[in-house]
């Protein structure tokens, strides 16, 4: 007859634990997670994720100043220009479409593509994420300056429509074009 197999982790004494690794930047929190870049143990507050695995907020901004390469000049040009560009882009986005909420939005979409372009070629093709929010300001506040007294004069809620419309899709369109999404930075 055949002997029954012996489960092998039955008969090997227990292992001890690993050590309980703690996060190097808030020490009173437990954790299993290591940053892919350095390391060191992250609780998933710190860890960001990356193409590589998570990776902790030191790598990640060291990572990110590799690719910050705006000088301090670009961000007058891109704030001026996307101004000019924004307020351009509302007038005739409203005049073209006589006032209707689909201008707002198709002008919208192509005064962020033809900003993002204009504002790339005039930077030099530097990046930086501040440029990108710093051109969006600037579109923005160009566009409000348009829309403004429309809203005020009229008090008639779909000038203060159009304009929200307008500023969201050129904005959204505009960081599309650099190849990012809207969205704020996680603390």
């Amino acid at each position: 007859m055949t002997e029954p197999i012996q489960n092998d982790l039955e008969s090997q004494p227990p292992q001890q634990d690993a050590p309980d690794l703690t996060c190097y930047r808030h020490p009173d929190r437990k954790t299993a997670l290591r940053c892919a870049a350095c390391l060191n143990p992250i609780c998933p507050d710190c860890a960001r994720s990356s193409p590589t695995g998570y990776i902790c907020p030191d790598c990640l901004n060291g990572r990110r100043k590799v690719f910050d390469t705006a000088f301090p000049r670009d961000y007058f040009v891109a704030a001026l220009l996307a101004a000019l560009l924004g307020f351009a882009g509302a007038y005739l986005s409203e005049m073209i479409a006589f006032g209707m909420i689909w201008g707002a939005l198709i002008g919208g979409g192509i005064t962020g593509t033809v900003s993002a372009n204009i504002i790339r070629f005039a930077t030099g093709k530097r990046r930086s994420l501040r440029l990108i929010w710093t051109a969006v300001g600037g579109g923005a506040g160009g566009a409000f300056v348009y829309y403004l007294p429309t809203v005020l004069l009229s008090g008639y809620w779909a000038a203060l429509l159009r304009m929200v419309l307008f500023i969201a899709v050129m904005a959204n369109v505009f960081a599309a074009n650099y190849g990012t999404a809207l969205r704020l930075p996680k603390r």
